[in-house]
């Protein structure tokens, strides 16, 4: 085998994340449960007992030595971009100690928005931005922080389910993966695919019925870094079409995206705070149609990869072709659309607001 092969470094990355971080879940399980740092059962949860928090921890940590692995090993020093990686990691680090006070401590919503600007603003200021169709720089800043912001806590929202969170961003991920595969930026890629097998590593754990939870630290650090890499990767310039690609993220994080769309219309709706917890979320939608829990999990992460992977195409098509793709995310989520409308109805019918949940 070539040592120095593409396959070679993208299989090294692999093993080194999974092993990583199935290995450190054992010893965050014992720790979490020793200190207390774990998931309390409540009316909106789905579990009956305490869960181990820390999850996020295995995950970062996996992360952050293939991170380093990957940028003395596989990335020049000359990397033009090298700077936006350490400054990553840094508010990456902010994001997860701020992440864990919030499993230990319970911070409020507004402390932990201050901390997420803080961290995206960061990003910002060594040249991260949300291009879109926008020039005007205050605008691109203005854009980006918005984006950082949503798809941040996009991921704290999807964290309802076991092996939910974790499941898509471990897709989203992959799909960035390939996407980067495709358009030969292969310094996302290697990390990219790190990310991915760190958190599949803790899948191993999470999927139902899991041991062990992600935690704040886990969904705010995992969507920070998924917004930082959607922000930095060129979409435009591969292909055919001139701007239709720069809608390449929304499609890939459609799923999550429309999740928290419609958990907070839902809320505002009924007159309630946007970041109290409830079970209107899709996944508890589909459990009130008759899914199991598993099943429900089975047909977001099955959805977030169908969509995802038109989207991967999307900045080599035509504008024809592209078209196309956005016809076809369309009808799919007009189907989500209708599930939904049916899974609300069916949980007014029975007058539990969705609190009964089958989980096997």
């Amino acid at each position: 085998m070539n040592l120095d092969s593409p396959f070679f470094r993208y299989l090294s990355i692999s093993l080194l994340a999974f092993l990583v971080s199935s290995a450190l879940i054992p010893i965050l399980i014992r720790l979490a449960n020793r200190l207390d740092v774990t998931d309390k059962p409540a009316q909106r949860k789905v579990h009956t007992e305490p869960k181990p928090l820390l999850g996020g921890l295995a995950i970062f940590i996996s992360y952050g030595v293939c991170m380093l692995f990957v940028l003395k090993y596989f990335i020049s020093a000359e990397y033009p971009l090298r700077h936006i990686f350490w400054a990553l990691y840094g508010s990456s680090c902010f994001l997860l100690v701020v992440g864990v006070l919030d499993d230990i401590r319970n911070l409020s919503a507004t402390t932990k928005l201050v901390c997420q600007i803080i961290a995206a603003a960061v990003m910002i200021y060594m040249g991260v931005r949300v291009r879109f169709w926008l020039e005007t720089d205050w605008l691109q800043g203005l854009l980006t922080l918005s984006w950082f912001i949503v798809i941040t806590n996009a991921f704290n929202l999807l964290d309802n389910m076991d092996g939910l969170s974790g499941g898509v961003a471990s897709l989203t991920a992959f799909l960035y993966f390939l996407l980067c595969l495709y358009m030969g930026e292969q310094e996302f890629a290697y990390l990219l695919l790190a990310l991915t097998f760190s958190i599949v590593g803790f899948l191993k754990y999470n999927f139902y019925p899991s041991k062990i939870f992600m935690g704040d630290a886990g969904s705010l650090f995992i969507g920070f870094n998924l917004a930082t890499f959607s922000s930095i990767i060129t979409y435009i310039g591969h292909g055919p079409a001139q701007h239709l690609p720069v809608v390449t993220p929304l499609i890939i994080f459609s799923v999550p995206l429309y999740d928290t769309a419609s958990v907070v219309w839902l809320r505002l709706k009924e007159g309630r705070s946007i970041f109290r917890a409830d079970k209107n979320h899709f996944s508890h939608r589909l459990v009130a149609l008759g899914m199991t829990h598993r099943q429900a999990v089975t047909v977001i992460l099955l959805l977030t990869f169908a969509v995802g992977l038109m989207a991967v195409l999307l900045p080599k098509l035509t504008g024809a072709q592209g078209v196309l793709v956005l016809l076809h995310t369309a009808i799919l989520f007009v189907v989500i659309a209708m599930l939904e409308r049916s899974g609300a109805i069916r949980m007014r019918e029975l007058g539990e607001n969705g609190d009964t949940v089958k989980k096997s």
